[in-house]
């Protein structure tokens, strides 16, 4: 399955990237991607945070297990099979910096692609 995110940086209103996404991408493999793309300082304690539409089941994933899994066992898949369709990737935690990821749906899947990608 592919899905396509729209991020955002809620404090920047001019910001914004579509991606698409397998859903077998763990969320270490996204952070190195995102890390990557937007060109990130690669030495920052990261953590995602995940949200169901009307902002409940908060879950949190970092390099430890805080109750819901790790980055490196935790899926695209699994994330949006809980219903969490908002993740925060939190890039910055000392300074509070974070990438707003938003489910926009499914994409098609491109063989000649290579996942995840910026599509927008």
């Amino acid at each position: 399955m592919i899905y396509r995110f729209r991020a955002t940086i809620p404090q920047r209103n001019s910001f914004y990237r579509d991606y698409e996404i397998k859903g077998s991408t763990t969320l270490f493999a996204l952070h190195k991607f995102l890390i990557s793309d937007l060109e990130f300082a690669p030495d920052q304690v990261f953590a995602f945070k995940g949200f169901t539409k009307d902002s409940k089941g908060q879950s949190t994933y970092g390099l430890a297990d805080y109750g819901n899994g790790t980055v490196d066992g935790v899926s695209i898949d699994k994330i949006v099979e809980r219903g969490e369709v908002i993740l925060l990737y939190i890039y910055d935690i000392k300074r509070a910096k974070f990438l707003q990821l938003s489910l926009q749906g499914e994409a098609e899947f491109s063989p000649r692609a290579s996942y995840p990608r910026v599509v927008e």
